[in-house]
C-alpha cells in the first residue's frame, strides 16, 4: 500500500473547506399588527440556527404628522420621537410611556417595544419569550421543533400598528476545524504514510 504525499497534504485542506451557513433560508414577514406568534421555520434539537430580522416597524401609525413611532428589530428607535413618546430615545422602553410602567409586552420586563422576540411553542406565555433583536445564533434545545416570532407591543397596542420585519432562518453547517485540530489530523495522516513506506517491500 502506497499513500501519496500529495493527498497526506492535502486532506487538512479538504478538512478544512467546511461551508458555515447553510443555504436553506427563507425570509418569512413577522407583522407587526401580529398579537400572536408568527411561525419562523422547523428546528432540529441540537442542531445551530442563525435567525436575522431586518426592516422596521411602526407602533403607531400616523402619529407625529404620519412619521410614526418606528423601530428596528433591536427595539431602538428610528428617530428622536417628540413628546409624550420622548422617553424611548435612545435606547429603548419596555413599556408605554403613556401608559404606566405596568403596560409592557407579551415578554414582560426587559423586553423592548418594538423588539423582535421568539419562542419555541406557539401558545407562549411571558417565560416563554427570548429576545432575538436583528441577529442572533442558537442551538435549538431539546424539544424544541418549531421557531415562533413576534413584535413586541403593549396587549393593546396591535391595532394601531404598520409594517413588518423580515426574518430569515438559516441552519448552521459544522465548524470549521481549529488550527490545533488540524495539525494533530496532518500529524496522523503523516504517521500513516510512513507506515505504509517502511512496508514496501525491499529490492532483493
Amino acid at each position: 500500500m502506497i499513500v501519496s504525499l500529495r493527498a497526506v497534504r492535502l486532506a487538512p485542506l479538504a478538512a478544512a473547506a467546511v461551508c458555515l451557513f447553510a443555504t436553506d433560508a427563507e425570509a418569512v414577514a413577522v407583522a407587526s399588527t401580529a398579537a400572536t406568534p408568527t411561525t419562523i421555520g422547523s428546528v432540529v434539537a441540537g442542531q445551530a440556527y442563525q435567525v436575522t430580522a431586518t426592516g422596521t416597524v411602526d407602533l403607531f401609525r400616523g402619529f407625529n404628522g404620519g412619521a410614526g413611532l418606528t423601530f428596528t428589530a433591536d427595539g431602538k428607535p428610528t428617530y428622536p420621537f417628540p413628546s409624550p413618546y420622548t422617553g424611548f430615545n435612545p435606547n429603548g422602553l419596555d413599556y408605554d410611556p403613556t401608559q404606566g410602567t405596568s403596560f409592557k409586552g407579551p415578554g414582560g420586563a426587559g423586553k423592548l417595544m418594538g423588539e423582535f422576540l421568539g419562542s419555541f411553542v406557539s401558545n407562549p406565555t411571558t417565560a416563554d419569550y427570548f429576545t432575538i433583536g436583528l441577529a442572533w445564533t442558537f442551538v435549538a434545545p431539546t424539544g424544541a421543533t418549531t421557531l415562533y416570532g413576534l413584535v413586541n407591543d403593549v396587549t393593546n397596542g396591535y391595532g394601531d400598528n404598520a409594517g413588518s420585519y423580515s426574518v430569515t432562518l438559516s441552519r448552521v453547517a459544522a465548524a470549521v476545524p481549529a488550527p490545533a485540530a488540524l495539525g494533530v489530523f496532518a500529524v496522523a495522516l503523516a504517521g500513516l504514510a510512513g507506515a505504509a513506506s517502511r512496508a514496501r517491500p525491499r529490492p532483493a
